[in-house]
């Protein structure tokens, strides 16, 4: 046969078929890990705030105490609005750089051939599935399409969103 000499086709993961109570399991799981894998980052990140000072300016701009510093008063709203300007700059030169242009080229057709053989299905499938809006697909025990059978999608009604 021509089907046996191709490789099995991936997996097909459908998290509805494992029990509820599992997902949450490998959840918690999953966001244990995720708070340990941060707590190893957390004493670097610390160590990189400190050095560049961020402790030191905090103390120097916010905890002290009956002194109003000139040179910060005028400095930090210079210095805010120099990085608006410089953000409103680019995303400026960005707009008239892109603006009218549609950069994206179409894709080439896949030929039925091929998409027939990657599938592991018949020509006849392959253009059935290249005719269609919405297939619902019969895949036999190897995970193979067998047959396919068009889909009638809802018709827009007004005040439904989400239907085309």
């Amino acid at each position: 046969m021509m089907n046996d000499a191709r490789p099995a086709p991936p997996i097909i993961c459908c998290s509805q078929l494992v029990p509820l109570i599992n997902r949450r399991l490998w959840a918690a799981v999953t966001a244990t890990f995720w708070i340990a894998y941060l707590h190893l980052w957390l004493p670097l990140l610390t160590l990189l705030l400190w050095l560049l000072g961020l402790r030191k300016s905090y103390g120097e701009l916010y905890l002290r105490e009956h002194s109003i510093e000139p040179f910060v008063l005028t400095t930090l709203p210079i210095l805010a609005l120099l990085a608006m300007a410089s953000l409103l700059g680019w995303a400026e030169y960005n707009r008239l750089r892109f603006s009218g242009q549609d950069r994206r080229t179409s894709m080439d057709d896949v030929p039925l051939a091929r998409v027939a053989d990657q599938l592991g299905a018949s020509p006849e499938l392959a253009r059935q599935l290249q005719r269609g809006k919405a297939i619902v697909l019969r895949m036999d025990s190897k995970a193979m399409p067998v047959a396919a059978c068009d889909v009638q999608l809802p018709a827009y009604t007004e005040g439904r969103p989400g239907f085309a």
